[in-house]
């Protein structure tokens, strides 16, 4: 019974968040002090300052995360098969756990660190931000403006960009768009 529960719950879930993505859906201001992904800096998993000019020369799959969606089996699995596939070839994934959907990320970033090294995650985790909104960090800010969202907001978890290795952003990629349906655009990319 509970085998068939969960799947329920998590489509439901789903379901919830995208109803309220959508009577909630506010653009921001698209005035970023910006030019470049490379200029923004992020905090690592254990709080430690990370330019994105770190990254320069490789595809990002760039990925806001939460550990407690219905999503985040199939993802974290395709996501880490994925990083193991291309990550010697200049591709890496950068992962944002984020808690403004449905509350399903409310773990500390101690707590995080700890779920992903259990899921066995190789790609790096960085500390958990918002996507949207006011407090939304600086990085999803210029993703969001940048990108076909317009200044819009994501609408879930697993939200994905996708940047290649100039920093230009390829492509948004909703929560829906699973790993494989992207595997063109990266090999695409990675090849380039």
């Amino acid at each position: 019974m509970a085998s068939l529960l969960f799947p329920l719950l998590g489509s439901l879930g789903l379901l919830l968040g995208i109803i309220v993505f959508y009577l909630s859906n506010t653009t921001i201001e698209c005035d970023t002090p910006y030019n470049s992904i490379y200029e923004i800096s992020v905090k690592d998993i254990d709080g430690n300052p990370v330019s994105l000019s770190a990254y320069k020369g490789k595809v990002l799959l760039i990925v806001n995360t939460a550990s407690k969606c219905g999503l985040a089996g199939r993802y974290l699995d395709d996501l880490n098969s994925l990083y193991l596939s291309y990550r010697n070839r200049d591709f890496e994934i950068l992962a944002f756990p984020c808690n403004q959907f449905l509350w399903q990320e409310p773990n500390s970033d101690t707590e995080i660190k700890d779920f992903m090294c259990k899921v066995v995650c190789d790609y790096p985790v960085f500390a958990k931000i918002d996507v949207n909104g006011n407090e939304a960090s600086d990085l999803f800010k210029y993703l969001r403006c940048q990108s076909s969202l317009e200044g819009g907001n994501i609408g879930f978890n697993f939200g994905k960009f996708l940047i290649d290795k100039k920093g230009n952003i390829h492509g948004y990629y909703g929560p829906l768009a699973y790993i494989p349906t992207m595997m063109h655009d990266i090999e695409k990319l990675v090849s380039e």
